[in-house]
């Protein structure tokens, strides 16, 4: 019987150890793997990055289908369900493959209009350009169409820069979005999500449970 148990024990503990590496085995893939979706380490290595089997082929496609393919990633969930690791994921893509330029706007708290939000989303994304007044139009525009126009003057300067970008918006479900600010970010949504400017600009928007 004292034979059997050890038997046993031998069993359980070379199992365990068999799972324990196999867990090691699946983080231990370097922050530069030969397909960078699909690392479980990133970061620099230092955060664990499992799993995500629906993010990934999403974000695969958001970001290397230039003519098709996802042009805007929604995430949401309930807090502390990881969602902002998402943006950790995508930054751990792009050193990998350096063919997007990524841009990250948090706004957590922010109190924001059409005009303040179209300046911190140029800001970011390092376009070298004054977003314009309503004033600066003749005759001046009316608030809603000035929301339009500057949606329009904004998407213009990212296809005349002939980068690819990925923006991500993070915190929108915590910000104070002005009803200007709102439709703003809903007519870049309609515009990239309608396959215009997609080549050019994709959107992430993490925290956002909106109906889009």
């Amino acid at each position: 019987l004292a034979s059997l148990e050890r038997t046993q024990g031998r069993a359980v503990g070379q199992a365990r150890q068999e799972v324990e590496e196999a867990l090691r085995a699946r983080v231990r893939t370097t922050p530069f793997a030969v397909d960078p979706f699909d690392s479980s380490r990133v970061r620099d290595g230092r955060l664990a990055f499992i799993d995500r089997r629906f993010l990934r082929p999403a974000l695969r496609s958001l970001v290397t289908d230039r003519d098709s393919g996802i042009a805007l990633l929604q995430v949401r969930g309930p807090a502390r369900s990881g969602k902002s690791y998402t943006r950790q994921l995508i930054e751990h893509v792009r050193q990998a493959r350096r063919d997007f330029h990524l841009a990250y706007l948090p706004v957590f708290g922010a109190s924001l209009n059409d005009h303040q939000l179209a300046e911190r989303i140029v800001h970011r994304l390092g376009i070298v350009a004054e977003v314009p007044t309503a004033a600066s139009f003749q005759p001046p525009l009316a608030p809603q169409r000035y929301t339009e126009r500057i949606g329009r003057w904004l998407l213009d300067r990212v296809v005349a820069s002939e980068k690819r970008y990925c923006l991500i918006i993070d915190g929108i479900d915590a910000a104070d979005l002005r009803d200007s600010a709102q439709i703003l970010l809903h007519g870049l949504v309609d515009a990239i999500s309608g396959g215009v400017h997609q080549r050019h600009l994709r959107l992430v928007l993490l925290d956002c449970s909106w109906g889009l």
